[in-house]
């Protein structure tokens, strides 16, 4: 009889989703994912979202 694993090469792989947003996007998600972030108890990313937004757009 052959041995098989029950694991499998998708086991070891990192899936990492990316999102690039221009900053009229952005600027249209803050509020949501702030409250968001502020429901969920998390502070410090609620925080960082709304400085990004309010330090303006980066430059090239």
């Amino acid at each position: 009889a052959r041995f098989t694993s029950p694991l499998n090469v998708t086991d070891f792989i990192q899936f990492t989703a990316l999102v690039n947003l221009d900053d009229g996007d952005l600027q249209g998600l803050v509020p949501a994912a702030a409250t968001i972030a502020r429901a969920e108890g998390l502070l410090a990313p609620a925080r960082a979202v709304e400085r990004r937004i309010s330090q303006g757009p980066k430059a090239p």
